[in-house]
């Protein structure tokens, strides 16, 4: 496969990717609400792009995850609106740096268990 056409595969499935967390995390498909928690099952599609894409292209689909949590906090979720009002700092740290390490460690972890499985 050539360089070309391996970067527009990259870049589309990124896209793809980003699309199913956006749609995900709007709709109730991405969220499980029990009472004022919420459990997300946004986690698969960053973890998914980390495993195929690599490091980069995973920690940025954990930043649209991020960004998708920190939206959340102004959306109606009662313990985001609670962070929020403490320190929105704090709040955007909290949204954006574990979700992004979710995916960095996804892709950097799956290459090395592949080699120590073989």
């Amino acid at each position: 496969m050539s360089n070309t056409s391996t970067k527009v595969r990259e870049i589309t499935l990124t896209a793809i990717l980003a699309a199913i967390i956006l749609l995900m995390a709007f709709t109730p498909l991405g969220y499980l609400r029990v009472g004022p928690v919420s459990i997300t099952f946004l986690v698969i599609p960053v973890v998914i792009g980390g495993m195929t894409l690599g490091p980069v292209r995973g920690g940025f689909l954990g930043a649209v995850f991020g960004a998708t949590s920190f939206a959340q906090c102004f959306m109606g979720d009662p313990f985001g609106a609670a962070l929020m009002a403490l320190s929105p700092l704090a709040t955007a740290a909290a949204c954006f740096i574990p979700r992004v390490l979710i995916g960095v460690v996804a892709g950097l972890l799956f290459p090395a268990l592949l080699k120590v499985s073989r």
